[in-house]
């Protein structure tokens, strides 16, 4: 299926769809942290108490939206290669 459909979804398409479904997972990831954490806790134990609640749900927000997308343009990257190559190079 992947080969019927390779040619027809351009890399513009493929970074909105990284986008978005890593935001969908960080706001996940978020919710999930936060619900067995309390952010005052965590912030006290790192010396930012002045940065509030809203900073650290941002903050937690922001890295895991930062590394589902990399997680996921690692994986477009390594699923782009051209099938022409890795049949030649074998023979």
């Amino acid at each position: 299926m992947w080969d019927r459909i390779h040619g027809r979804i351009s890399n513009s398409q493929k970074l909105i769809t990284d986008l978005w479904l890593s935001f969908l997972t960080a706001g996940a990831g978020t919710a999930f942290v936060f619900i067995l954490f309390d952010p005052d806790e965590i912030l006290s134990c790192l010396d930012l108490s002045g940065l509030g609640r809203t900073g650290a749900y941002s903050i937690v927000f922001f890295f895991f939206w930062f590394m589902t997308s990399c997680a996921s343009l690692l994986s477009m990257l390594f699923l782009d290669t051209d099938n022409t190559k890795n049949t030649n190079a074998g023979k």
